[in-house]
């Protein structure tokens, strides 16, 4: 199961792309989507992430600042739901 789906993603060429890269320290992504090769590369040492979604953005941020808090915003967002139903 795919989390988020987007036209273009490169998901499966991401090996590929990867292999083309040159050694670098700055990594810039202008088109963020479901960023199957930032998380398929290693982190250089400044990445530049964009999307022009902010469910994207949001989301990316979420996964980032560390397991525990992505479980706590999961587990209050089904909560939210069910109280909803």
């Amino acid at each position: 199961m795919k989390l988020l789906r987007r036209e273009g993603n490169k998901y499966r060429y991401r090996e590929r792309i990867i292999n083309l890269f040159p050694k670098h320290t700055s990594y810039i992504e202008g088109f963020f989507g479901t960023d199957s090769i930032f998380f398929a590369k290693p982190l250089a040492r400044y990445n530049i992430l964009n999307d022009n979604s902010k469910f994207t953005l949001i989301l990316k941020r979420i996964i980032m600042c560390n397991l525990k808090c992505l479980v706590m915003t999961l587990i209050s967002l089904t909560n939210n739901l069910l109280e909803k139903e």
